[in-house]
C-alpha cells in the first residue's frame, strides 16, 4: 500500500526514459483530496494542487475551446478517413453526437442540408465526383454536391458495385 509522502524513482514508477532519473512523491491534492504521483523537486512537490483544482482557483476552463490542446474541434480518423465534429450543446443538430461527443462531418453536412437532425439508420454516402471513390480524400470532401443520403439496401448495392469495380482494374491492371 502506497502512503502520501512515500518518494520514488521515475524507473520504479515506469516513467519514460527521459522522466526515469527524476524523483516522484506521492501527494494528496488539499482541496479534493486526489492522490497522484508529481515530481518532486528541491525536496518539494512541483504542485500542491491537482490540474482540475487549481483551474477552479484561478477560474479557468479546461473544457472545449479553454484547453490548451484545442484544435479546432475537428479530427480525422487515421484509418477510414472520415473528418468527425465536436458540437455545443446548444447546437441543433447535438442529438447526433456519438459517445465520444462527436458527430462525423458529413453526416452534419446532410442534416443542415436537410434542416432536420439525421436518424442513426440513414445513410450519408459519399458519391465520389471529385475523388476516387471510397477513397480517403473522397471521405474527406464533404461538400453537399459530393453525399447522397441512401437506403441501407441501395448501400449494399453501392459496395457491391465499387468492389466489383476494383476487382475488374485490378485484373486489368495484370494483364
Amino acid at each position: 500500500m502506497i502512503k502520501v509522502g512515500e518518494i520514488r524513482t521515475g524507473r520504479e514508477l515506469g516513467k519514460t526514459p527521459s522522466q526515469a532519473f527524476g524523483l516522484y512523491i506521492y501527494h494528496m491534492c488539499p482541496d479534493c483530496g486526489k492522490k497522484r504521483w508529481i515530481s518532486y523537486v528541491n525536496g518539494k512537490p512541483n504542485s500542491l494542487r491537482c490540474n482540475s483544482c487549481s483551474c477552479r482557483i484561478l477560474g479557468l476552463s479546461t473544457r472545449g475551446e479553454n484547453n490548451p490542446n484545442w484544435k479546432g474541434g475537428r479530427t480525422t480518423d487515421k484509418h477510414s478517413g472520415y473528418i468527425y465534429i465536436t458540437l455545443q450543446p446548444d447546437d441543433p443538430f447535438y442529438c447526433m453526437i456519438d459517445a465520444n461527443n462527436y458527430v462525423a462531418e458529413h453526416r452534419y453536412v446532410m442534416a443542415q442540408h436537410l434542416g432536420r437532425p439525421l436518424e442513426s439508420w440513414e445513410i450519408v454516402h459519399h458519391k465520389g465526383t471529385k475523388y476516387l471513390m471510397d477513397s480517403k480524400d473522397d471521405r474527406s470532401d464533404n461538400r453537399i454536391e459530393n453525399l447522397e443520403l441512401v437506403t441501407t439496401s441501395e448501400n449494399f448495392q453501392i459496395k457491391k458495385l465499387v468492389q466489383h469495380i476494383q476487382v475488374l482494374e485490378r485484373s486489368e491492371n495484370n494483364y
